[in-house]
C-alpha cells in the first residue's frame, strides 16, 4: 500500500466513512512501521482538537467510544485501560469493543433522544432551576434566551446555555440560589464576571451584586470556578460550617458531595487559601486540599487535573475508581437510584468514558470486565 493510499484510509477512519473492506486493510496497514509516523501525528491532532473543541454530540461520543478498551488483568482486581499510544491501538479498539458492525453503524446515528428505547436511558444536557429572592422558582432549561428577572436592578439574562448577571447601577443586594438536578449541568456568569460551571445536583447561592467589602458564595456538590482578579475585594466560596475558600483572582474547582469522605479543592491557576476548622493552608497550580469530616487537612502536591476536569470536559474519568465511586457518577449524571444485589465486586477501573453515551452504552463497557447490570424503570441493578 501507498503512503496516500494510506492516508486515504486513515481520513476514511477519521470520519467513520471506511466500507468493512477497507476498514480491515487500514488496521492491517495500521501495524506497518512505514505508517508510524503518520499515525502518531494525527494521534496527537486528534486528541488536541477532542480537549479544544465541543464536537457534536454523537461525534464526540464514536470518538471517545474509541479510544476505551475493556481487558481483565490476570490479577483479582480488573481493569479498563485507556489506549493512547498510537494510532493502530485507538482503531483496534474501536473493533475490540464495538465490532466492525457497530462501527459501520456508527456512522449513520443521530444525537440521543430523551429515551432511546423502553430499557435505555439518556445522559444528562443543560438544564438548571433558578431561585429568586423572592422564593420564585424559574426553570431554566425550558426557556429561550432573554431576560429571565430583574433583581432590584440587576438583569438576569439567559443566553447560549448559560445565565449571566448584569448588575448595573445595582444597589440592593439581595440573594439567587442555581440548582442543577441529577441528570442536568449549567453555567453563571456572576455580577463581577467571573464564571461558575456546576455538576449535577449541585447549587451555588449568590448575591446579585457584589456591593460589599468581599464577593461571597456558597456551593454544594461540585462546582468549577474562573474568577476575575479583585486585589480589594476577595472572592469567597463557603463549603460549609467550616469550610471557606478564599481567593483574588484564579481558577479550581471544589467537589463536596453530600456523603463525601472528604471536601476537594483543586488549583489550576493562581492561588487560593483554604479555612478549615482552624486552619489556613494555601495553594499552588497543580495541588489539591482534602478536608476530611474532622477537619483534618490533606495537601496532593501532584493532583490529577485531567480526571478532576473530565466532567467539564464531557468526560467521566474512572482512572483508580472503585466501582461504588464509579456507580455515584452514574447515579448523579443518569439520575438513576443504583442497587446492589449481594456485596459489589472489588474492581478498581482505568480510563475515560465519554458522558454523552446512553446508560446502556455505558452498560456494555462495564459487562466487558464483568460487571454485570441491568435496568428496571430508573432504576440500575448492578449483580
Amino acid at each position: 500500500m501507498t503512503q496516500e493510499q494510506f492516508i486515504q484510509l486513515l481520513e476514511g477512519f477519521n470520519h467513520r466513512r471506511l466500507s468493512e473492506d477497507e476498514l480491515l486493510s487500514f488496521l492491517k496497514a495500521a501495524d506497518d512501521p512505514r505508517f508510524e509516523s503518520l499515525i502518531g501525528e494525527r494521534l496527537h491532532m486528534e486528541l488536541a482538537q477532542m480537549k479544544a473543541s465541543s464536537m457534536a454530540e454523537g461525534e464526540r461520543a464514536d470518538k471517545v467510544w474509541g479510544n476505551i478498551h475493556a481487558a481483565v488483568s490476570a490479577h483479582p482486581v480488573r481493569r479498563i485501560h485507556v489506549l493512547r499510544t498510537a494510532w493502530f491501538r485507538y482503531a483496534a479498539a474501536v473493533i475490540i469493543i464495538s465490532g466492525i458492525g457497530a462501527y459501520l453503524w456508527s456512522s449513520g446515528r443521530k444525537q440521543h433522544q430523551e429515551l432511546v428505547h423502553n430499557t435505555d436511558i439518556a445522559p444528562g444536557r443543560l438544564g438548571a432551576i433558578l431561585t429568586l429572592a423572592d422564593g420564585t422558582q424559574v426553570k431554566l432549561d425550558s426557556l429561550g434566551n432573554g431576560v429571565v428577572a430583574d433583581q432590584k436592578g440587576t438583569k438576569v439574562l439567559l443566553k447560549d446555555g448559560g445565565l449571566a448577571y448584569n448588575a448595573g447601577n445595582a444597589n440592593a443586594m439581595t440573594y439567587n440560589t442555581m440548582t442543577t438536578p441529577k441528570g442536568r449541568q449549567f453555567s453563571v456568569q456572576l455580577p463581577d464576571g467571573s464564571r461558575a460551571w456546576l455538576n449535577a445536583a449541585s447549587s451555588i447561592t449568590f448575591p446579585t451584586a457584589f456591593i460589599g467589602e468581599d464577593r461571597p458564595v456558597t456551593i454544594t456538590g461540585e462546582v468549577y470556578f474562573e474568577i476575575v482578579g479583585s486585589p480589594t475585594k476577595p472572592f469567597k466560596v463557603k463549603v460549609n460550617d467550616k469550610t471557606e475558600i478564599e481567593v483574588l483572582g484564579t481558577s479550581f474547582n471544589v467537589k463536596a458531595y453530600p456523603g463525601d469522605a472528604t471536601i476537594n479543592t483543586t488549583l489550576l491557576a493562581g492561588a487560593v487559601r483554604l479555612h478549615a476548622s482552624n486552619h489556613v493552608q494555601p495553594l499552588k497550580p497543580g495541588e489539591q486540599t482534602q478536608v476530611k469530616q474532622d477537619g483534618g487537612i490533606q495537601l496532593i502536591k501532584n493532583a490529577d487535573i485531567q480526571k478532576i476536569m473530565a466532567w467539564k470536559n464531557g468526560l467521566f474519568n474512572f482512572q483508580d475508581e472503585s466501582l461504588e465511586e464509579v456507580m455515584k457518577q452514574l447515579e448523579r449524571w443518569y439520575d438513576i437510584q443504583v442497587r446492589y444485589d449481594g456485596d459489589p465486586p472489588k474492581t478498581k477501573f482505568f480510563g475515560e468514558v465519554g458522558r454523552d453515551l446512553t446508560l446502556s452504552q455505558v452498560i456494555e463497557t462495564l459487562r466487558e470486565i464483568g460487571i454485570q447490570c441491568t435496568i428496571e424503570g430508573r432504576t440500575l441493578i448492578v449483580r
